[in-house]
């Protein structure tokens, strides 16, 4: 019997099949999933399984679309994500619960050479929304290059830019104890940079090949642009470069120079061009 799992964030369904109960996926989106233990009900045919409509218990026809309605146990491989009623591989509805049945093939991509930099073993290709990425089958961490993490983060910034939430209490978090891992290309111990500066997600960057994020860290900084993390960076970087500017005021009327005060640059700020996206690469790429 298996399980469709379906992604809370975008609404795709998937039959992991070769996956074991527990077994943690990543949906295209990004998001992780985790493969349910299989739980099978026994349900009476309440809806048709190709059109949704409503049966009766003794009906052999649906009465909307003129489908016949397979009461065949025996027939029936797949678990419904929603209530885990028995389903045919056909089925389009939930007979018992009327919810929609869309499941892909969910199946690991290619080997590679890269290594896991914390499991050690072959890393495979991923595509997360058309973008190809690397991921490990053993701890579900993700190896992008740059270009792939602009566009992922790209695309996960004018998410929130279209649909802002309202804004959540975004304060510093604890950072985790420091490891640093190795690239899976060349070899060489990553920086670690906290993402947004107060998000506490550590990834880990190459800056020749790459960046790491471990398994449920694409997932906090998505919740963290969600929440108005980005925001409350910028507005905590702009009055950072205020008193950077007002403590070198100070500085050069205190030494009579006016040095440092006609040419001082409080640095990269998240109030120059670009909006939340150049303040959010310019994290990782200046």
């Amino acid at each position: 019997m298996i399980p469709i799992i379906e992604c809370r964030a975008c609404g795709n369904q998937y039959k992991p099949e070769g996956y074991s109960s527990g077994a943690k996926v990543r949906c295209r989106c990004g998001h992780l999933l985790v493969v349910p233990q299989s739980k099978p009900q026994e349900a009476a045919v309440l809806h048709c399984a190709d059109c949704g409509g409503p049966v009766r218990p003794d009906a052999l026809q649906c009465e909307y679309c003129g489908g016949f309605l397979d009461k065949d146990e025996s027939k029936k491989t797949l678990l419904c994500p929603s209530c885990f009623a028995r389903l045919s591989p056909e089925s389009k509805y939930c007979v018992s619960c009327a919810h929609p049945i869309r499941p892909q093939t969910l199946c690991m991509g290619e080997e590679v050479e890269h290594n896991c930099p914390r499991c050690k073993v072959h890393l495979h290709t991923r595509k997360l929304d058309e973008v190809p990425v690397e991921e490990c089958p053993s701890c579900s961490g993700l190896w992008l290059s740059s270009d792939a993490f602009r566009e992922i983060s790209k695309r996960k910034v004018e998410e929130f830019e279209k649909n802002p939430l309202p804004q959540k209490n975004t304060k510093a978090r604890k950072l985790d104890p420091v490891v640093y891992l190795k690239c899976p290309e060349c070899g060489v111990l990553m920086n670690r940079k906290n993402f947004g500066r107060r998000s506490g997600v550590i990834v880990d960057k190459c800056r020749e090949h790459g960046i790491w994020l471990d398994d449920e860290e694409l997932e906090r900084i998505a919740k963290f642009i969600s929440d108005g993390g980005l925001q409350e960076a910028r507005k905590w970087e702009s009055e950072e470069a205020v008193r950077q500017a007002e403590r070198a005021r100070n500085l050069a009327r205190s030494t009579n120079t006016h040095t440092m005060a006609s040419g001082f640059n409080p640095g990269p700020t998240f109030s120059r061009g670009g909006g939340l996206l150049g303040s959010l690469l310019s994290v990782f790429f200046d």
